[in-house]
């Protein structure tokens, strides 16, 4: 009977470094979601923006062009600069300026101007007048470009609308867009 309390009062003794070496496969787990997370992350943004890098060079008439591939959506994302900072486009033919979040309004160094109207998708909205100094996508450089702030958008991408894009010319092929600048 002595020998089993013995055993017992052993048993229940933590052996040395087992608390520490939870921790570490507790530490190791947590490093492996995180870094796991992160490859994720970076592979659904991939996904939505497949131009992360845009693919730049210069036409038969050495013209600067960038070639775009669309996503799985269809929709063409190109990562480029607003006045020197790093910013996602879509480009939309649609819309009749470039579209702005209020949001990156200061960010960018944009001041609001008159206030005007806009119908977007949903309803008809107040939107502020720019003017964009530089704008560039690859080897793509526009100035002076006109431009709306619009508080209602809630996300950071720029519409990229024809305000900037009839500065080039577009054709479209095989789910890539090359936009050429005139």
């Amino acid at each position: 009977m002595n020998s089993s309390r013995h055993t017992d009062s052993k048993d229940r003794q933590e052996q040395p470094g087992r608390g520490s070496g939870l921790l570490m496969i507790a530490i190791a787990w947590l490093l492996i979601l995180l870094v796991v997370g992160i490859w994720f992350q970076q592979w659904l943004e991939q996904r939505r923006n497949p131009n992360n890098n845009v693919n730049s060079s210069f036409s038969e008439h050495q013209k600067p062009q960038v070639i775009l591939r669309a996503n799985r959506q269809h929709q063409y994302r190109a990562t480029g600069l607003i006045n020197d900072e790093k910013v996602v486009f879509l480009i939309d033919t649609g819309a009749t300026e470039v579209v702005v979040p209020a949001n990156l309004e200061k960010k960018l160094g944009l001041r609001r101007g008159v206030s005007t109207q806009a119908m977007t998708a949903n309803n008809l909205v107040t939107v502020y007048r720019t003017s964009i100094d530089h704008l560039k996508i690859g080897t793509l450089h526009l100035t002076n470009v006109a431009a709306v702030i619009n508080p209602s958008m809630p996300d950071q991408t720029i519409l990229l609308g024809m305000s900037a894009l009839h500065q080039t010319e577009l054709r479209h092929d095989n789910n890539q867009l090359t936009i050429i600048q005139r």
